[in-house]
């Protein structure tokens, strides 16, 4: 039986994935960080957490792999389709027509990016607000780009399948447009799942996407330390064009300045990225 993470040994653990991922994990997060840990310490048979800690940063291309498999456990995937139902109406009530109005004549694309996907029940109800609110019919380009940094809850996204009780936020008009029966509970349909594009994303790093018109990014910041944070949200803002949104989280905020403003539609809220004069 593997004893409890020491207090030396948590301290190496807590920076080495700040140092990896930029999650920070606080001291009251010990006992979840021992648990987690303890888990690829029995799928690895290393003994202890000082001897696993010095297999991860020997550098290796296995090594490395085992990295990421331990940010794989970490990494909590809780989510549903239309999650902070307000924001959703936000969305599709302000958001998705301002964007249609602004850009119609001069460029039919909607570029979108789901920050933390988990296992794409956001990326999903987002592509299916674009459909319920710029007809497939009108033209327009929509992708919604899904990044997250766990391998697992990728895989659970790009195959799209999920049981009946994960599919409560969805209304029944809905789910009979955009999903399938199937023996696990539901699929999405395809006219749904080809307007979104996953990919292994760390928050920690740039992946290179620009001119957004909106990115959501919620429930994710809360892992982050004050820096960090601010690191995520400039890279997340310069990443939109002028006039697009960024939605985070309800208990999630961001220090205005000359660049975004807070805007909100009922009771949904966002930032919206000055367009300049």
């Amino acid at each position: 039986m593997i004893a409890s993470i020491s207090e030396d040994e948590f301290r190496l653990f807590r920076d080495l994935i700040h140092r990896e991922c930029g999650l920070y994990f606080g001291d009251n997060k010990r006992i979840y960080l021992s648990s987690r840990i303890g888990k690829r310490l029995a799928a690895t048979s290393i003994g202890s957490f000082y001897r696993y800690y010095r297999y991860l940063t020997q550098g290796g291309a296995e090594n490395k792999q085992e990295m990421l498999r331990l940010l794989d456990v970490l990494t909590i995937n809780e989510t549903s389709f239309f999650r902070n139902r307000p924001q959703f109406d936000f969305l599709e009530q302000r958001v998705l027509p301002e964007i249609v109005a602004r850009k119609r004549l001069v460029d039919p694309r909607l570029r979108i990016w789901s920050a933390g996907c988990a296992t794409g029940e956001e990326a999903y109800s987002i592509a299916i607000s674009a459909l319920e609110t710029i007809p497939p019919a009108s033209g327009w380009e929509i992708r919604v780009y899904a990044s997250d940094l766990s391998m697992t809850a990728l895989e659970r996204a790009v195959a799209g399948v999920y049981p009946q009780e994960k599919l409560a936020g969805i209304s029944p008009g809905r789910l009979r447009r955009y999903f399938e029966p199937c023996p696990e509970g539901f699929r999405v349909c395809e006219e749904v799942k080809r307007l979104v594009i996953y990919d292994f994303h760390n928050l920690k790093h740039d992946n290179g996407l620009g001119g957004l018109d909106v990115v959501f990014c919620r429930n994710v910041l809360i892992y982050f330390d004050p820096t960090e944070q601010q690191r995520v949200v400039d890279k997340l803002i310069r990443g939109l064009r002028p006039g697009g949104y960024l939605l985070l989280g309800h208990s999630e905020s961001v220090q205005l300045s000359s660049e975004i403003k807070f805007v909100h539609h009922g009771r949904g809220t966002g930032y919206q990225k000055v367009i300049d004069s």
